[in-house]
C-alpha cells in the first residue's frame, strides 16, 4: 500500500491559500471575517468537498470536515488548525494543518482503494492569533452523524 503524499498538489494549494492576504507577499494576513479569511474559507470549503467530505459550519463559523471512511464502527481521528495570520506572519501560520489533514483524508482515501479503512475528521476553529490566553475557546459542539 502506497501511502505517498501529493507534495506538488500540497505545494499549490498552499501557494494559492497564501494569495488571499490583506497584505502584498510574502507575507499573509487574514484577520477573522475579513474578506481575506471569507475567500480562503470558500477556497478551503470547495477543497473539501472536491475530496467528498461533508462539510458543515457552525453557528460561530468553525468549519467541520469530516470523511467517514468504510468502517463506521472505527473512533474518528481528528485534526484542528486555523486559516486566520496575525498580521505579517508567513503562509504556513496555521494552513499547514488544515491542509495537511486534507492530504492526509486523500492520502487515505487512496489507500482505502487498496483495502484499508479509516475515518478522519478537520476541523477548522475560530479563535483568532493573538486573542487573549483568557478568551474561552468555542463551544463544543456534538459530533455530526
Amino acid at each position: 500500500m502506497n501511502l505517498a503524499v501529493d507534495i506538488e498538489r500540497c505545494s499549490a494549494e498552499l501557494e494559492r491559500l497564501a494569495q488571499f492576504s490583506d497584505v502584498p507577499a510574502p507575507a499573509v494576513k487574514r484577520v477573522v471575517f475579513s474578506d481575506a479569511d471569507l475567500e480562503a474559507r470558500r477556497y478551503l470549503t470547495g477543497l473539501f468537498r472536491e475530496a467528498g467530505l461533508d462539510v458543515r459550519t457552525d453557528a460561530v463559523g468553525n468549519i467541520f470536515a469530516r470523511w467517514q471512511g468504510t468502517d463506521p464502527s472505527l473512533p474518528p481521528v481528528a485534526t484542528g488548525s486555523h486559516t486566520d495570520a496575525i498580521p505579517y506572519s508567513g503562509k504556513y501560520d496555521g494552513t499547514v494543518g488544515v491542509l495537511g489533514a486534507l492530504e492526509a483524508i486523500r492520502t487515505l482515501q487512496r489507500a482505502q482503494r487498496a483495502g484499508s479503512s479509516a475515518r478522519l475528521s478537520s476541523t477548522l476553529r475560530l479563535r483568532p492569533e493573538g486573542s487573549s490566553p483568557q478568551a474561552p475557546p468555542p463551544a463544543p459542539l456534538q459530533p455530526t452523524n
